[in-house]
């Protein structure tokens, strides 16, 4: 065979050999092993949140900047979807999936109206804070961090992403009222992050049920576009990374802020300031909060 005819031909069979390779790893590749998701409880705090949404007047306007009355008003024309949040706070919850592309089409609606629901305990907590009533603050600024954490329990990476996006705005509330709270809410809030921590989910969970979702809903074909696409063997782990290290910074956050508030508990009660984490254990916190990535324990910043 001739060299030309060798190099004309290696153009032809070297993609159908490369298209035939995907085919074959897709169609020998076991599906994600992912353990069998529980009953959905009932009730569930998740269908909460849904009519919540659906009852919700929306804002129109940037909540951060609204004058106390207008606060005043829009919080109290959403009283009913505040009561509703509230419920599924206190209820277990799961986000049911379907391994259809209806489900995704029509769960994008369940997300925006969770951030809506996120500006309404916002603007809450804001108008908490203009009447200086701190510790109220402080729980609305909770509810927000734990709406984040249960609004995408038994989610797919998506719904993670969002609910990591509403926690941040709960942390981020209760820093700036952190050092206006008095002992007994600053432990009323410690113990309410202490909890949001064991409901912690790993990274993996999310993962596994998006490559299994991608996998039972995609067909050969579109799986093969994406990775021709991307040029990647597994293009749907683009973002584990991402993930991974946003659920690392919330984590480490969130427990920093446990940190700081535990501080202000003991100084309020003891007059002085810890000189270490362990100083707040067993008094304060149950245990010293861990850095998420190394595991070792985190580090009073004396500075703050």
């Amino acid at each position: 065979m001739s060299l030309e005819l060798f190099i004309g031909r290696r153009r032809v069979w070297m993609p159908c050999a490369f298209v035939t390779a995907l085919v074959l790893v897709y169609a020998l590749w076991p599906e994600p092993k992912v353990d069998p998701a529980p009953p959905l409880p009932s009730p569930n705090g998740y269908d909460d949140f849904v009519k919540a949404g659906k009852l919700l007047d929306p804002i129109t306007s940037d909540y951060s900047k609204m004058p106390p009355e207008e606060l005043r008003a829009y919080v109290g024309t959403n009283q009913e979807p505040l009561r509703l949040i509230s419920l599924g706070l206190t209820r277990e919850c799961r986000k049911p999936i379907e391994y259809s592309k209806v489900y995704y089409q029509q769960h994008g609606k369940e997300l925006s109206d969770i951030k809506r629901l996120t500006k309404l305990i916002s603007a809450e907590g804001r108008l908490a804070e203009a009447e200086g009533r701190h510790g109220d603050a402080a729980r609305s600024h909770l509810d927000n961090l734990s709406l984040g954490q249960l609004s995408s329990n038994g989610g797919l990476i998506i719904e993670k992403f969002v609910g990591l996006a509403v926690e941040t705005i709960g942390i981020f509330g209760i820093e700036r009222v952190a050092d206006r709270l008095t002992s007994s809410e600053a432990r009323e809030i410690i113990e309410g992050l202490q909890a949001s921590d064991t409901r912690s989910t790993a990274p993996d969970e999310f993962i596994a049920r998006e490559r299994l979702w991608n996998k039972r809903v995609n067909s050969l074909g579109e799986r093969i576009q994406g990775m021709w696409e991307y040029r990647m063997l597994f293009p749907e782990r683009a973002g584990d990374d991402t993930l991974i290290e946003r659920i690392h910074r919330n984590d480490r956050s969130r427990r920093q802020l446990l940190l700081h508030l535990a501080s202000r508990a003991y100084e309020l009660e003891h007059g002085k300031r810890p000189l270490r984490a362990e100083d707040l254990v067993p008094s304060v916190l149950r245990a010293v909060p861990k850095d998420p990535e190394t595991g070792t324990n985190l580090v009073l910043n004396l500075a703050l």
